[in-house]
């Protein structure tokens, strides 16, 4: 500890203590809504500790949503040493298929310098909403593009409520991985099927696969998915694989 060797024997003793400085507010955490949740208007919360000795009354919030500063919020209450608040900034409107990044921090602990800005600061990344009725994948104007557009946006975002994808006729050249989907449940499953029922018209297939290693659909800790109407075929001389 700064410089000192750790003696093996009464390695517990010499610890280094430290008086807190008197003025140090910082933000522990940010509270976006949590996943799942529907596109639209949410607030966002932080959570502001006095991490100084004494009492915070004044403090500044700084605040950025994808890298765009906003209005910074000024806080006034009373905080001994250690006591924390929560303290909604304002609200965000959230897109579908949309993921944000948030950052926080605070400035000037009761009007003055901040004694230790490396603990000022929170982030949360790659926020997005979930998904609840019915869409389209592929053709024209699709809701998803493709197999893995679809799976990479549930695995991220989950949903409200039950959904229904219903796919548009073609051949999917692709190998997808669907995760443990966020809020699936047996109230809230997930049905992709082929919009006409007919699986002769919606095929799933993997030009890239290996003999070793030939799915081309993997259920990776996914439950409460089906897939319905649609084929799933080998471009290879061996078997193609939903696993």
């Amino acid at each position: 500890i700064e410089g000192d060797m750790r003696n093996a024997i009464t390695p517990d003793i010499g610890a280094d203590e430290f008086d807190l400085p008197p003025n140090d507010a910082g933000i522990v955490s940010i509270l976006p809504p949590s996943i799942p949740f529907a596109a639209g208007s949410h607030p966002i919360q932080v959570v502001l500790q006095n991490q100084g000795d004494s009492t915070l009354t004044t403090a500044n919030i700084n605040w950025e949503i994808n890298g765009v500063a906003q209005t910074a919020y000024s806080w006034s209450g009373s905080l001994l040493s250690g006591e924390l608040d929560t303290v909604t900034l304002g609200n965000y409107v959230f897109a579908s298929q949309v993921l944000v990044d948030f950052r926080a921090y605070t400035s000037s602990p009761n009007g003055g310098l901040d004694a230790s800005a490396i603990n000022d600061t929170a982030i949360v990344q790659d926020v997005t909403p979930g998904f609840g009725g019915t869409y389209t994948l592929g053709g024209v104007t699709p809701d998803f593009t493709s197999f893995t557009d679809l799976a990479y946006w549930l695995n991220l975002g989950g949903v409200y409520a039950a959904v229904q994808i219903n796919v548009r006729d073609g051949i999917y050249d692709e190998r997808i991985v669907f995760e443990a989907v966020p809020g699936a449940s047996t109230s809230n499953p997930i049905i992709v099927q082929g919009e006409n029922a007919d699986s002769t018209l919606v095929t799933i297939t993997n030009s890239l696969q290996a003999s070793s290693d030939n799915y081309v659909v993997k259920f990776d800790g996914a439950s409460w998915i089906t897939l319905k109407h649609i084929s799933i075929a080998s471009s290879k001389n061996y078997y193609a694989r939903c696993v």
